[in-house]
């Protein structure tokens, strides 16, 4: 008789148990975004195609890049989706934010991804492989995409969703790993500075380039550090 009770209680618990995972299912589908538009400036980390057109040998839309991808090899610099693809999903957007490359008016509502592969803070990194779209550029490109907003919603409302919206800038690690520790004389920063030095003149930059970010209307900035560049697969080999 106990066995019996007790098997009735946990099919009961595993019932509601069922029903409430239905109901956060159905709330996630319904539910809004956490924020309107969601905007990412980074390097490969990020990148979801911005480097296909440029001149670099630092692209990746083929295979066996996006093998585990939906729509197969994009430019992302992976087998599948990216950090930035996971967290607009995590952030309650139904379709991913397009790349700079792609988006107009109409699609960048909802952000958009200006990430390059190889970029960095300094405008020289990564040159060795080619062109990239660094930080100053991809905050000039934000430019253009506010003026786009401005087209569709009118200065008002677009300030409005603007000063709501996510900007997530990830990069820096490409003014090691493609300027600073990059072997031969491409580069003098090594030259020029003791890693405490480059490090601050790094920062600076930095600074620079964010409050320009802050002046173009981002209010809600996600500055993410940077790895360590001497355990990555590029480094290592």
């Amino acid at each position: 008789m106990a066995a019996t009770r007790d098997i009735k209680t946990w099919l009961v618990v595993f019932a509601l148990c069922m029903v409430l995972t239905m109901q956060l299912q159905n709330l996630r589908v319904c539910a809004e975004p956490q924020v309107p538009c969601f905007f990412s400036f980074g390097d490969s980390l990020a990148d979801n195609g911005n480097n296909n057109e440029l001149a670099t040998s630092a692209k990746v839309n083929y295979l066996p890049y996006g093998i585990d991808f939906s729509d197969g090899p994009t430019g992302r610099f992976t087998n599948g989706r990216n950090t930035v693809d996971i967290l607009v999903e995590l952030f309650g957007f139904e379709k991913g934010i397009p790349s700079y490359a792609t988006a107009n008016g109409s699609t960048s509502l909802n952000g958009v991804n200006y990430a390059s592969g190889t970029s960095g803070i300094i405008a020289a990194s990564g040159k060795h492989l080619g062109d990239n779209i660094h930080l100053a550029k991809q905050i000039i490109n934000h430019r253009i995409t506010i003026s786009r907003i401005v087209e569709v919603l009118g200065n008002k409302m677009a300030t409005e969703r603007l000063n709501k919206c996510l900007y997530w800038v990830a990069i820096g690690n490409s003014d090691y790993v493609h300027n600073y520790y990059f072997p031969g004389t491409f580069y003098p920063y090594r030259r020029r500075y003791d890693t405490e030095e480059f490090a601050d003149f790094v920062i600076g930059n930095y600074l620079r380039h964010i409050k320009k970010l802050y002046s173009l209307g981002a209010r809600k900035i996600v500055l993410v550090g940077l790895g360590k560049v001497g355990c990555t697969p590029y480094a290592i080999s």
